[in-house]
Parts: C-alpha cells; sequence; structure tokens
C-alpha cells in the first residue's frame, strides 16, 4: 500500500527578527535625571552635575518634583513613548504626552495585586471609583493619591508643564553632553555587529543578564552619565529598554581620540600572524591545534592571537560535542572600512 505525499497549505509567517537598537537622545538624558532627581538616596549616584543643576532650577520646579516624588517611576516608564517617536527634547515629549498614557504608568507602577485587571482598566480610564479602589488596595502615599486624583487632562498639563521648565532650565547643560552619550552609543552599535544581544547588554551594563521572554522582540540601549553607576530597565510594546551607564574610558576620553572598538580592531590585524590565520580561518572552520601546526606556532601563541581577534570581532567559535574550532565573521571584515571611514568623517 503505497503511502499518500501529504500536501501542506502553511499560512503562518516567519518570526520576526529580534532587534537590538542604540539611541542617544537629549530628552532620554532628560528622563534619566529627573528619575535620579527624585530619588530618596542621591549619594548612590556618581554625577555631581546632575545635582549641581537640579539646585540652580527655578524654585516651582524643585517644588513639584519634591511634593510628587512617587512619580519617579514614571520617568523611566516614558521611555518607550520617546522610542516609538522622532522627538529630542523634554518639551517635546510634554506636549505629547496624554493623561491616560500617564495614568495608565502610575497605576501599574502601583502594587495593585489585590485588584483585578478589570478594575485596573477602569482606573487608567480615569474611572474615579476604581482608582479609589486601586489606591486603597496598594496603601498609595499621598502625593500618588493627588496626581491620581486629577483629571487625565490636568494630569497631562501637569507633567507637561515639569517637562517644559526642565526643558528650559535643565536641558540646555546636559545637553552639552551628547558627543559623549552618542560616542558610546556609536561603540555599543559596533559591539552589536560582533555580539549577541544578551552578551551586548552584559557588556553595557557591566554583568547585568537578562532573560528575555516570548514576548520580548527587542532590546533597546540607552547611554546615560546622570544615573552612573546603576542601569535602568523598563518595558515597552514588546521591547526591553536598558538605560545603561557609561564607561570611564569613554567618559573621560580625549573627544578626538579613536574609539577603542576601532583600535582593537587595527590592532588586531595589524600583525603578520594574525593576517596569517585570518587566512587560514577563512578558508574554513579551524580547530586551535590545526592552526596552531599551519602556523608552525604554539598552541598557547596560538590561541593569544586568536583571542584578539576574536575581541576585535573578526573571528568566533563553534562549539561541538567533539570540539571546538573558529571560523571568519565575514560581516565584520566588511565592516572594517565603513568603521574607519566613519570615523574620519567624524573629525572632518
Amino acid at each position: 500500500m503505497t503511502t499518500p505525499v501529504t500536501k501542506i497549505h502553511d499560512f503562518t509567517t516567519s518570526a520576526p527578527a529580534f532587534s537590538i537598537s542604540v539611541e542617544a537622545r537629549p530628552v532620554y538624558e532628560a528622563l534619566a535625571h529627573l528619575f535620579v532627581w527624585t530619588q530618596d538616596h542621591p549619594a548612590d549616584y556618581e554625577d555631581s552635575l546632575a545635582f549641581e543643576l537640579a539646585e540652580k532650577a527655578r524654585p516651582e520646579l524643585r517644588d513639584e518634583l519634591k511634593t510628587f516624588s512617587s512619580m519617579s517611576p514614571l520617568w523611566p516608564g516614558l521611555f518607550g513613548i520617546v522610542a516609538a517617536t522622532d522627538i529630542t527634547t523634554a518639551s517635546d515629549l510634554g506636549k505629547i504626552i496624554d493623561g491616560e498614557t500617564l495614568r495608565g504608568l502610575l497605576v501599574n507602577h502601583a502594587s495593585v495585586e489585590d485588584c483585578d485587571s478589570e478594575t485596573v482598566k477602569a482606573a487608567v480610564a480615569g474611572d474615579h471609583d476604581a482608582t479609589a479602589t486601586v489606591l486603597e488596595a496598594c496603601d498609595a502615599p499621598d502625593d500618588l493619591v493627588a496626581l491620581l486624583n486629577l483629571s487625565n487632562d490636568d494630569l497631562a498639563a501637569k507633567i507637561g508643564s515639569i517637562l517644559t521648565m526642565y526643558a528650559q532650565d535643565i536641558e540646555p547643560a546636559l545637553s552639552a553632553r551628547m558627543p559623549i552619550l552618542q560616542r558610546s552609543a556609536e561603540e555599543k552599535r559596533a559591539l552589536a555587529r560582533r555580539t549577541s544581544p544578551s552578551d551586548l547588554v552584559e557588556l553595557a551594563t557591566n554583568g547585568v543578564t537578562l532573560e528575555m521572554g516570548p514576548r520580548i522582540e527587542g532590546i533597546l540601549l540607552i547611554p546615560s552619565i546622570v544615573i552612573r553607576p546603576w542601569a535602568l530597565i523598563s518595558e515597552a510594546a514588546g521591547t526591553r529598554i536598558v538605560c545603561y551607564s557609561v564607561t570611564d574610558d569613554v567618559l573621560n576620553a580625549d573627544p578626538d581620540a579613536p574609539p577603542r572598538y576601532l583600535v582593537n580592531l587595527f590592532k588586531a590585524i595589524g600583525d603578520e600572524k594574525r593576517l596569517a590565520m585570518l587566512k587560514h580561518i577563512s578558508q574554513g572552520g579551524i580547530t586551535l591545534r590545526d592552526l596552531a601546526d599551519r602556523m608552525g606556532l604554539a598552541k598557547s601563541t596560538t590561541h593569544h592571537h586568536v583571542g584578539a581577534l576574536r575581541s576585535a570581532g573578526l573571528v568566533r567559535v563553534v562549539v561541538t560535542d567533539e570540539d571546538k574550532y573558529y571560523e571568519i565573521r565575514t560581516r565584520n571584515i566588511a565592516d572594517a572600512g565603513p568603521l574607519l571611514e566613519r570615523f574620519l568623517d567624524q573629525q572632518s
């Protein structure tokens, strides 16, 4: 008896590719600063300029942020709204936010485990009775109660006013740091072409590892000076948002100096033995033992050279059940020229 051939009508769609992006905009640093400004323990943060600017702000802005300190989680919650737009300043953000979105962020950051989802939804929509139920369930502090008892229009107007005052008093001084933030972002974009998303997050945050659940479709990295040495992690529309601290070498670097990743790249290929190794590796996967034999070098010496090539993103190691071998990272080889061109363009 012949088994019939199964035919298939396939209406599935392929899963979207996991994305990772890096952005530096003044509005992100503004939101990070507002978060730090409203923390109970400012000594936990290293950026002295952030607190000097806060002290010089107009009294109305200082009073608003002091009065409504419980809105602190709101600021990193707004990262997702910014990411979905092309706005660059805090005043621009103040013009587009709406009260229902703000209420939703405040409600969702409250502890509402004892409330059913319909009550939470009604509270987000502005229902007075539902809001009272949520506030009672989470034992909300007085300032959060005052915020959530505002109408959506009044809530949007209050936050918009804070962002406008901030943009006028503080943002210009912090915006002067944008070259540093852009430098860090460019460094991380270069690393993104060489490392996995999880490894890149770990490198950017100096050790934070994130588990990506099925609902997470991408990562957004945001460099910051004001949050040093912390990281802020939030989520919006399937994107995990990580605001990471700029490292000392980027913060204190000569602005005309080449970035470290570019130095590592050309240092790696500026050696005859390493260039010869790249040639051997490019001809197909090769083990360390075979590579050492072809080069006539000790395995330890070969391992050292291959380590430099891996650090530069030119070679990857593939681990199998039987052994491990090295192979070329073709895309990164092609990136070498454009990376140098981009650096030279920045100097002109």
